[in-house]
């Protein structure tokens, strides 16, 4: 849109990154092959550097996805090592795990990668070529579902987002033929039983809304068909929450995506209410992941959480989805000069606070990416790190052009993004090379936005003059005013961050509210509530997203 707007013509395909094209596995799908073309199995590792690899698979997943049962697991291994011919003669479904567990463990320790193919491609190439074909395949159903979230997974972290969508769907479907969604309560159903299943039903629930979000499609199962009761762990209490608030989130994306988003996509006055309900969700998570998974205060001697960190992103990317459609529609107006009314517009409490919680929201993703940077501690084979700089950036930029006041200097705030796309590219990453690429063309392109017209000449008046009140000149000082001067956080603060001196003219009062203390869950649902967003009458049907 930015390019057909400034550059008067359409954008070049080969300017865009589309799924699928940063990584090549060198493998077309195929199972078979001709006898002279049989490829060879990959070298497997030694004992002690498969356990290495193994520990960095827990370490990076362990806390987020319930990939691989650890005990019965390494029991497994520990029999494969005393007679690996045997797993090359007749592969199971356990050797075809292990070597996508080897493949992701090649994945996060590997500090580059050779030309387009990703590191671990081998074991991952050679496990898809043995897997079986699931409809006609008698497994347990679980290690077939562990297998099959490990592939989509990986699948994910190389863009392959369709094929990755395809895979957890048929997870998703054998979870969902054996009544994991359920609770599994009954004198046929053991404990062991039950507890393995809510494991691995809650890891392919998440990855299931995790990337029929991104893919932009319904979800594969509706929240209230799902009665399954929430894992629990032994002794790890930290753990337990941290997967219910992870679980919470993911239903809050695809609340998102099934009514701000909505099945028609398009903005229209719909959207206060959706917007409304929205938000209330994300209240209800607000306080919980504050109280058990604060982020890094100042004069802290310990490192930031990796978990933490985790957690804060995907909440405030919630509240980036749940804001930027309105953000869009405004920069839509400024490009195309097709409204008159944009500062004054911007001056409705209830519009600035949403367009301001998306901007504070973005920031607080580049602050905990930039934290985490700083500790050794980003990911780059995991998609999350990068989606998370790319979404700030992008929202950032949007902001910053559509009016200066909410975001005075987007360049510090860029550079912590491209600081994080270039440290994953040093690691090897391609799909952050071509991300990177995309949002220093989009920065380009909108840099070339004219600075004359109506904000130019009512800037140029507020240095000269302020003007009486009601006046443009006026309007545009007041404005900036208001908001007050742009903070760069040298520490985290709890989510969200909001402006703290407005009285919001909606009814809602910021005024009492300490700004780096952030809103606690009842002042969010007090906002939500408060919503008035008359100002916005302008928005149409025809304003797709």
């Amino acid at each position: 849109m930015a390019h057909e707007k400034v550059m008067r013509a359409p954008l070049p395909p080969e300017n865009l990154l589309f799924q699928g094209e940063s990584y090549d596995l060198g493998w077309d799908g195929s199972r078979t092959f001709p006898p002279a073309q049989q490829p060879e199995p990959p070298a497997l590792p030694s004992a002690d550097f498969a356990t290495y690899l193994i520990s960095a698979v827990k370490f990076h997943c362990g806390q987020l996805y319930h990939l691989f049962e650890e005990e019965k697991f390494m029991q497994q291994l520990s029999a494969f090592q005393d007679n690996p011919a045997q797993a090359h003669r007749k592969p199971g479904l356990w050797y075809i795990h292990y070597l996508l567990i080897l493949a992701f463990g090649k994945a996060f320790v590997a500090q580059s990668s050779k030309g387009r193919k990703p590191p671990g491609a081998e074991f991952f190439v050679h496990a898809m070529t043995l897997m079986p074909e699931f409809a006609f395949y008698s497994a347990d159903p679980i290690e077939a579902i562990q297998v099959l979230c490990c592939a989509a997974l990986y699948l994910h972290c190389l863009d392959f987002r369709a094929a990755a969508y395809r895979m957890i769907g048929q997870a998703l479907r054998i979870a969902l033929e054996h009544g994991m969604h359920t609770e599994m309560r009954s004198q046929q159903v053991d404990q062991v039983l039950a507890q393995r299943s809510r494991n691995v039903w809650w890891t392919v629930y998440v990855l299931d809304r995790q990337m029929s979000s991104l893919m932009g499609v319904p979800m594969g199962i509706a929240d209230e068909l799902i009665s399954a009761e929430l894992p629990t762990f032994t002794g790890q209490v930290e753990r337990c929450t941290a997967m219910n608030i992870q679980i919470q989130l993911s239903r809050i994306l695809a609340q998102i995506l099934n009514t701000v988003y909505g099945p028609e996509g398009r903005l229209d006055k719909r959207y206060v209410t959706v917007t409304k309900e929205s938000l209330k969700s994300v209240a209800r998570v607000t306080d919980q992941l504050n109280t058990y998974f604060g982020i890094l205060e100042s004069g802290s001697r310990t490192t930031i959480s990796r978990l933490s960190a985790y957690l804060h992103l995907l909440y405030h990317q919630c509240i980036v989805l749940t804001t930027r459609p309105l953000l869009f529609s405004f920069l839509r107006s400024r490009l195309e000069q097709s409204n008159a009314n944009l500062i004054a517009m911007l001056k409705s409490g209830s519009v600035r606070m949403l367009l301001q919680m998306c901007v504070e929201s973005a920031q607080q993703m580049l602050t905990i990416l930039s934290a985490l940077q700083e500790h050794g501690l980003l990911v780059s084979f995991l998609p999350f790190d990068l989606d998370a700089a790319f979404t700030s950036g992008i929202a950032l930029l949007m902001a910053s052009k559509v009016n200066s006041s909410l975001v005075r200097d987007p360049a510090p705030w860029l550079q912590r993004s491209y600081s994080v796309f270039q440290e994953m590219i040093y690691r090897g990453n391609m799909v952050a090379q071509m991300t990177k690429s995309e949002l220093e063309q989009l920065e380009g392109i909108l840099n070339r936005v004219s600075p004359t017209g109506e904000d130019h000449a009512a800037a140029g008046r507020v240095r000269r003059y302020s003007g009486p009140r009601g006046s443009l000149a006026h309007d545009e000082q007041e404005l900036r005013s208001s908001t007050g001067a742009q903070s760069h956080f040298s520490t985290i603060p709890p989510p969200p961050y909001m402006p703290s001196s407005e009285a919001m003219s909606d009814g809602f009062a910021m005024d009492e509210l300490q700004w780096q203390d952030g809103l606690s869950a009842e002042q969010l649902v007090n906002f939500a509530e408060s919503m008035d967003l008359s100002a916005l009458d302008w928005l149409s049907v025809d304003t797709e997203l």
